[in-house]
């Protein structure tokens, strides 16, 4: 198939739809002919920070809304890792009472670590069983009973879902439909009935043709970017996950994870809490720098950025883990058990913000161990980098306001004692992981 692109390797036409994009790069709008002889044109609106929040019908070729026509058709209520809380749209019941004739609520969806569980709506409540790489399966109402069942080819094509009868021999109301009760399926990512494409944040996916319909980027400028010139396969930027679909996802669009989708989409919300907290502080105070400097270690790319992060089971006490290895690589571990562990009896929410806390912890060991060139080698360095992360953990804690086993952050400090008892929390901190992490003998 020829692909008609745009100087910036952007797909124009795939031979069934076409596509129009703004100055950032995203797609803006797409135009299809679902039937013949009926042409049909729907533009996307993005927020601030580049993630979808409503898509709509437009009536001439152009991103602007203010010169296209366009007309909501749907808004999205996000969360605060981007993720698609509940949907509004054209159409559906009208709740009795109601003055507009508007947008009326669609769906809300239900999600713990960046994976999606459940979605409510109309018809109530249903489950979603889901393959080891995040795309739906099998969907059950509220009491576990079987609704639907939906399988799919390797790269996501030829999604089909089929409904299963009930014990009367009826059919539920989902018969082979890809936008009940959500548009959620491959991995995870909503696909669009208007072009078969899934939304991965970054960019779009076509599952007929296995890649993205825009190159890969990244904020840093680079000739080839999140290359690795020793894997031939990392040099093409329309690839999906280095054509692997069966064994690794891509959570955003940029980079590959090797984790279980649920343990990488939970890291993904980690970072995305970390931000939430940089808020609680002003954009130049010396907080949100630390945790800033953190988040631009980590970068968008996991895998190709000389930083890994994995889950499994460390050593009793240890919830993080860092070590820096002769080739520059950095590779960060969490034990997720003992932070869920160590999170009970606390409020509702707080293994979020715990997970944020020490995935900006561990992250600034890494960023230290970036910086001197090596991985820490002494106990002088070992406390210096401890207190370092403890103190910008702690401002994470802070920035949530919630009280956290750690024990970094407390509502009743208050006044002159406030950096005083901070101060203390860090030292324990830091003396107990030093003591831990030189048990076995270390140099001054």
């Amino acid at each position: 198939m020829d692909l008609a692109q745009n100087a910036l390797g952007d797909v124009l036409n795939d031979g069934a739809h076409q596509y129009l994009y703004d100055a950032e790069g995203r797609t803006c709008a797409v135009y299809t002919n679902p039937v013949a002889g009926i042409s049909t044109m729907t533009g996307y609106l993005y927020d601030a920070d580049g993630t979808r929040i409503a898509k709509g019908s437009i009536t001439a070729w152009s991103c602007d809304p203010a010169q296209n026509g366009f007309q909501t058709t749907n808004d999205y209520i996000l969360g605060l890792g981007g993720e698609q809380l509940t949907e509004m749209g054209m159409g559906g019941t009208v709740p009795s009472g109601a003055t507009t004739t508007g947008l009326v609520w669609q769906h809300a969806n239900i999600w713990s670590g960046g994976k999606l569980l459940g979605t409510y709506d109309n018809d109530g409540l249903h489950f979603y069983l889901d393959d080891p790489l995040g795309t739906r399966r099998a969907q059950t109402n509220f009491a576990g009973v079987l609704e639907q069942t939906c399988q799919s080819l390797p790269y996501g094509d030829a999604l089909t879902c089929v409904s299963q009868p009930d014990t009367g021999g009826n059919l539920s109301p989902y018969i082979a439909s890809l936008t009940a009760p959500t548009e959620h399926h491959f991995t995870g990512k909503e696909r669009d009935a208007e072009s078969g494409n899934d939304y991965f944040e970054a960019r779009y996916y076509s599952s007929s043709m296995g890649r993205w319909i825009s190159p890969d980027w990244s904020i840093k400028e680079e000739p080839v970017p999140y290359a690795k010139l020793d894997d031939p396969q990392t040099l093409n930027l329309y690839a999906y996950v280095m054509n692997n679909p069966l064994a690794r996802l891509d959570l955003d669009g940029h980079y590959t994870c090797r984790g279980s989708s649920e343990d990488c989409a939970g890291f993904v919300t980690a970072l995305n809490m970390a931000r939430v907290a940089m808020k609680h502080f002003g954009p130049e105070s010396d907080q949100a720098r630390e945790i800033q400097g953190v988040l631009d270690f980590y970068g968008s790319d996991t895998t190709k950025n000389k930083v890994f992060v994995s889950f499994g089971k460390l050593s009793k006490g240890t919830a993080g883990i860092t070590s820096y290895d002769a080739k520059g690589n950095i590779r960060i571990k969490f034990d997720l058990a003992q932070i869920h562990a160590s999170t009970k009896g606390f409020m509702a929410g707080t293994y979020l913000t715990e997970r944020a806390g020490i995935a900006i912890h561990e992250g600034t060991h890494g960023s230290d161990e970036r910086k001197m060139g090596h991985g820490i080698s002494n106990r002088h360095e070992e406390m210096k980098s401890e207190r370092h992360a403890y103190r910008t953990e702690s401002y994470v804690n802070e920035g949530f306001s919630i009280p956290t086993p750690s024990g970094l952050w407390s509502g009743d400090w208050s006044g002159a004692d406030f950096e005083k008892n901070r101060s203390a929390a860090i030292e324990a901190g830091a003396t107990a992981s030093t003591n831990e992490a030189c048990k076995k003998g270390c140099k001054p």
